[in-house]
């Protein structure tokens, strides 16, 4: 919306400045007052040069070389000469330079081009039926253009190029038959197994067949050497008898002496190395003792050290505990104050832009009775009671900020507890291996260690003598029994030796059994060819088919794509002329019920059939045969319901002598229709246009 326009030299508008404001804007003065001047100047400043007739150079007043104009729309400010342009948005400059800045203009305030721009929202003198004449295949594409209907006709494109190409990839391709090669599969398989199973029974019985002859063959090995083996035999027995005959007196004589021997103190031995063992562990643990004892001393006094530090700890806890609550309240006083001086701030600025416009702040609408005076009154009183807040916010701060240092500035608390936590665990562990490793005294194993060695020293000599007698015996016996044990075994081995007509028959059975088993091995290298070859057939078969397959899949998803793409094309293309359809009878039902309105029903309905038609007293004819005043009225109202159904462009509608043709009635008619809409600047020359609740700019 068109808040403001300033003028600085251009044309006869030398130094001027209009305020508009929503809804209807009459600007009134007569002929050559600069009416239409006040329409080029905001062209000139959302467009430039070319929205102003004639030469540029033409365009400053008489006198001078340039000239400025300053455009406040929404929250933008465009301030453009002939040399240069800027656009600022809240005060932050957007753009500059004459280019840059209509760029600017076009794509983030006017939405439209200029010739749009003239289209949709501004009729110049003698053009406001002008829009109904400029044949409908233009007004056509001018809709299409700003309706979306594009958006629809790219994804068409879109779409039918994706199909072509489908189409093209599809081109002579046909599915495959795979029923024959199936059944080519299923043979293959039944083939597969049978000579699996009998490449298995070969196998099985070869195996079986090479574990018997292995055994049959070690088992003729042995039987052939049992024959030396037997002689051999034959020869120890003979010797170990004649040996064991002649130990028989020696052991006897030995076993005398044995008896005569004193028996040995074997367990006072034994004792003794207990003894031993037992004094040096307790030497070693006093040692230990002695180191532990000496850590527990250090472990106490360190424990002892804690409590000072412990102490302070809690004291410097309790000082950051108050610091905290303080600046927490420090906080709360300065949020508050804050608050409240914003509040204050926002009002006093909300007051200064309402006297600054004209509005009351409190009903928004303009100043009425006693609304200025109260208005400068409350500020007034606020400017006076500002300085009070700001002392107080200022004050506030300072506390926070003063609370915050001393927070910071206070002595942390130290790790004192968890040191004696420490400490005291490493107490407890030393005590309680102390306890446990505690000995009897080392003198008192010492003195009993002396009295085993000196009774161990009397019955050496006993243990020496009856020592050599036992060796003697035990080697002896020795002898004797592996005397026998040979004996033993070699009659017994006799005993499991073959006979000759055993050793016959096994190498008779191995020779059969040797030629058996060369015959499975040929049997079992031909299936294995045969399972290759079918193996080799069945793969070939299965890459065949799962190729096939594939193409298959991929032809029938390629065929689908390309249907569902048919039927999405021809479906936007009935949803375009939908609507189009739509969007057409959107608009003229908005300009047949403003026109009907505004005209009192002298134009019933306008419909659009190869152009532009209207209704009197139902009956329908060209828009060329209307009256001037029906022109006038059909014009304004096809264009307001261009700018309303289309949602385009700028919420501002220039409408230069509109009534220039209509009787004072059917103007003022006209006019009183405008006040509903968004904004509209309303340029006439009659002084009867005027109509309550419009904002009139007389110049």
């Amino acid at each position: 919306m068109l808040n403001s326009l300033k003028t600085k030299n251009f044309k006869k508008l030398n130094d001027h400045t209009f305020n508009f404001t929503s809804g209807l804007n009459i600007i009134c003065g007569a002929n050559t007052a600069g009416k239409t001047t006040l329409t080029q100047a905001i062209g000139f400043a959302l467009f430039g040069v070319r929205a102003v007739p004639g030469k540029s150079e033409k365009i400053p007043t008489w006198g001078h070389t340039n000239c400025e104009v300053v455009l406040a729309v929404d929250e933008y400010e465009i301030i453009r000469s002939l040399r240069n342009c800027t656009v600022s948005k809240n005060g932050d400059i957007k753009a500059s330079g004459n280019t840059a800045c209509s760029e600017y203009i076009q794509e983030n305030i006017t939405g439209l081009d200029y010739k749009a721009f003239k289209l949709f929202n501004w009729s110049g003198p003698s053009e406001t039926a002008a829009l109904l004449t400029i044949g409908a295949t233009q007004l056509q594409r001018d809709i299409e253009k700003f309706s979306g209907v594009e958006f629809i006709d790219n994804i068409i494109k879109t779409v039918n190029k994706d199909n072509l190409v489908i189409k093209t990839e599809l081109d002579g391709a046909e599915l495959i038959d795979l029923s024959e090669s199936d059944q080519r599969l299923q043979d293959f398989n039944k083939r597969f197994e049978v000579e699996a199973d009998i490449l298995n029974r070969f196998s099985r019985s070869e195996h079986e067949l090479s574990e018997a002859l292995a055994t049959d063959e070690v088992k003729l090995t042995e039987q052939k050497q049992s024959r030396v083996r037997r002689s051999e035999l034959t020869s120890i027995i003979d010797s170990e008898t004649a040996t064991i005959e002649a130990f028989h007196p020696e052991i006897a004589e030995l076993v005398t002496e044995l008896n005569k021997a004193a028996p040995a103190p074997w367990s006072r031995g034994d004792e003794l190395s207990e003894f031993q063992a037992e004094l040096r562990t307790a030497e070693s643990v006093n040692v230990l003792l002695e180191s532990k004892g000496a850590d527990l001393t250090v472990a106490q006094d360190n424990l002892a050290e804690c409590k000072d530090e412990i102490l302070k700890d809690v004291d410097r806890q309790i000082t950051i505990d108050g610091l905290e609550e303080i600046a927490a309240r420090a906080n709360t006083v300065y949020t508050k104050a804050n608050d409240l001086l914003n509040v204050k701030l926002d009002r006093v600025a909300e007051l200064k832009y309402a006297i600054a416009d004209g509005i009351c702040p409190n009903c928004h609408r303009p100043f009425e009775g006693t609304d200025l005076q109260d208005t400068e009154t409350e500020l007034e009183a606020l400017n006076t009671q500002l300085p009070a807040f700001e002392e107080s916010n200022n004050t506030s701060h300072a506390d926070w900020r003063k609370a915050k240092n001393n927070l910071a500035a206070a002595e942390p608390v130290s790790s004192a507890v968890l040191k004696a936590e420490q400490y005291r665990l490493q107490v407890d562990e030393l005590l309680s291996w102390i306890t446990e490793h505690r000995f009897t005294d080392p003198t008192d194993l010492q003195s009993r260690i002396t009295n085993l060695i000196t009774e161990r020293a009397d019955i050496a000599s006993a243990i020496t003598a009856r020592e050599s007698v036992k060796s003697k015996y035990e080697k002896l016996t020795g002898k004797l029994d592996i005397a026998r044990s040979k004996k033993d075994e070699a009659e017994h081995e006799i005993k499991t030796l073959p006979t000759v007509e055993d050793i016959d028959a096994l190498e008779q059975s191995v020779k059969d059994q040797t030629a058996e088993r060369s015959q499975l091995q040929l049997d079992i290298k031909e299936t294995e060819r045969q399972i290759e070859n079918i193996e080799t057939a069945l793969n070939d078969t299965k890459k065949y088919i799962k190729e096939s397959e594939s193409y298959n899949t991929e032809v029938k998803r390629l065929t689908k794509e390309s249907v569902q793409l048919s039927s999405f094309s021809k479906f936007l293309k009935e949803s375009r002329v939908t609507f189009l359809a739509s969007v057409w009878q959107q608009i003229l039902s908005y300009a047949s019920g403003f026109v009907n309105q505004a005209s009192g029903g002298i134009v019933d309905e306008i419909i659009n059939v190869d152009g532009f038609e209207f209704s009197e007293d139902g009956v329908f004819a060209p828009v060329e045969s209307a009256s001037g005043a029906q022109r006038s009225f059909i014009g304004v109202a096809v264009r307001i319901a261009l700018s309303q159904s289309l949602g385009i462009g700028m919420d501002t509608i220039i409408l230069d002598e509109p009534t220039s043709e209509m009787r004072e009635e059917n103007a003022m008619r006209l006019a009183g229709s405008l006040l509903s809409q968004d904004q509209v600047l309303f340029i006439t020359h009659r002084q009867d246009d005027q109509v309550a609740g419009a904002t009139i700019i007389e110049l």
